[in-house]
């Protein structure tokens, strides 16, 4: 990947013809555990471009206007309570003490309330680690955004209301759907008529660009200064709001909030110190995505192959295998990645007897299935050496799939990396 991001599966693709059925086999990750990728933001590429914003249904919503954003990446979930005590754990900072919560049939300001409890007032434990974070002020946001961006080098941050509307829209592939990702509220969102508290991230179906829960679930806070008239006067390339505003933008609506409030285009604004239980955060990087989000999930092959050992973990993602002789072309391997990532280079070790002249064919899928990009590589390999292949403007990429199409001989790889 561009941001250095490296993954590397030894002794992965393994080409045989004596074995005729397909199978399909679980690359283990290192600690092979949700706990440790728990603490980890997934982020989706968001390629930039203009889109018209607003609604002129609602006054503070119009006019729509022409907005052009440029190129970002967004959390594919909103932040954690997991995510967030990570923060905390490793600051000590101190987070917003008073909140609004529920009492079944309105939000009342609570006392000594923060992000260590959920929206009736109740301490949340491990159960609740993957629920989104809430009873969260916008410098809390902005905090634990500083915190990330120390701790790996990139730039984190609240996306602005023009980032965050494009998003939920679906970017360049928007159907032109009421909510995020589907015009069936049910099937993307939480919301009164279907909760009565916040859900775990990611349960509900994802928008057009693979983003969860950006209608419904809880309400997000934007980095903007809110103003109900803004739209009448934004800028048309990447707005920032209204600067002089005491109140920030907040957007996307909660699992407390009416239908109507769940649109893409419903705007808000609360003062930055304010924090509740419908509302949470989540967070973009105008970099590329940090190493330690991207992973191979799982992986099929063209043939059964015979081994001696299991698969074993090792650190940093290394999977080691046996060495098992393979076979000849034609023959593929599909690599699945754990979300939709940039890729720019694909390197391997080849493994072959005797040398000579090697084609294959790359096809890169997203998340949906659907063929984004294709590319052949030919080359002369020799055992032991390390060839490699460059992309550009491969982004949201799910699937990668590699057929050897010539060889001449029986021919198979003992490393794989990916960037």
């Amino acid at each position: 990947m561009k941001n250095k991001c490296t993954i590397w599966i030894s002794q992965l693709l393994l080409m045989g013809l004596f074995y005729l059925d397909p199978f399909c086999f679980q690359i283990i990750e290192a600690q092979n555990s949700k706990d440790h990728v728990a603490n980890l933001v997934e982020m989706v590429f968001v390629k930039g471009g203009t889109f018209q914003m607003g609604c002129n249904d609602e006054t503070e919503e119009r006019p729509v206007h022409f907005v052009t954003v440029d190129d970002f990446y967004i959390g594919k979930f909103e932040i954690t309570f997991k995510q967030f005590k990570d923060f905390i754990d490793a600051t000590a900072y101190t987070a917003a003490t008073d909140s609004w919560i529920s009492n079944y049939s309105e939000l009342v300001e609570k006392k000594g309330v923060n992000w260590q409890y959920g929206p009736y007032g109740y301490l949340l434990t491990k159960s609740d680690y993957n629920d989104p974070v809430i009873n969260i002020s916008e410098k809390d946001a902005e905090q634990y955004c500083k915190w990330l961006s120390s701790k790996t080098g990139k730039s984190y941050r609240l996306p602005t209301e023009a980032e965050w509307e494009y998003a939920a829209r679906g970017g360049n592939r928007s159907k032109g759907y009421k909510y995020s990702g589907s015009n069936n509220i049910n099937e993307v969102a939480w919301y009164k008529d279907n909760s009565i508290f916040p859900h775990p991230v990611g349960e509900k179906l994802p928008n057009e660009l693979g983003i969860y829960d950006m209608s419904g679930n809880v309400q997000e806070w934007c980095r903007d200064g809110y103003n109900g008239k803004y739209f009448a006067v934004s800028p048309t390339y990447n707005p920032q709001g209204d600067d002089e505003s005491l109140e920030c933008v907040v957007r996307g609506g909660s699992w407390f909030e009416e239908e109507a409030l769940l649109k893409v285009t419903n705007r808000y604004g609360d003062r930055p110190e304010g924090s509740g239980c419908v509302r949470g955060f989540r967070i973009v990087c105008s970099e590329t995505v940090p190493m330690e989000s991207f992973y191979i999930s799982s992986c099929s092959c063209s043939q059964q192959y015979k081994s001696e050992k299991k698969c074993e973990n090792a650190v940093d993602g290394n999977v080691e295998t046996e060495w098992i002789a393979g076979g000849f072309a034609p023959q593929w391997i599909k690599l699945t990645l754990n979300g939709s990532h940039s890729i720019s280079k694909i390197s391997w070790v080849n493994n072959m007897s005797p040398e000579g002249q090697v084609s294959m064919d790359f096809s890169f899928y997203d998340e949906y299935g659907n063929l984004v990009s294709t590319k052949t590589e030919t080359y002369y390999a020799k055992n032991g050496q390390t060839n490699s292949a460059t992309f550009s403007d491969l982004n949201n990429i799910r699937q990668i799939k590699v057929t050897v199409t010539k060889s001449p001989s029986w021919v198979s790889f003992k490393e794989i990396y990916v960037f």
